[in-house]
């Protein structure tokens, strides 16, 4: 959604960092295709635990496997964000 939200990756070495920040709240869609291709990553979310709540400074922190073809789809409040961290999923 050009001029309504924003979303920032940045990588250092095999770990990605995003940060996503939507003013008008609601639901916003991270694509994750800057991944590399057939590789499975971990992504660490950090989020507000209650969007619906304007108050609360609780943040709920949740791990998902991920990878290219993953779009996360959170639900941000108004005025508000999250944050991640990918790094590549352990191989057994």
């Amino acid at each position: 959604k050009i001029g309504q939200c924003a979303s920032v990756a940045r990588r250092r070495g095999s770990v990605w960092y995003v940060g996503t920040i939507n003013p008008a709240g609601g639901e916003v869609a991270i694509p994750l295709s800057f991944l590399p291709a057939r590789k499975k990553f971990l992504a660490t979310l950090y989020s507000d635990s209650d969007p619906n709540d304007l108050t609360s400074k609780a943040v709920r922190i949740e791990t998902v496997p991920v990878d290219s073809t993953t779009v996360l789809k959170p639900v941000i409040r108004t005025n508000g964000g999250q944050a991640m961290r990918i790094v590549p999923a352990p191989t057994r």
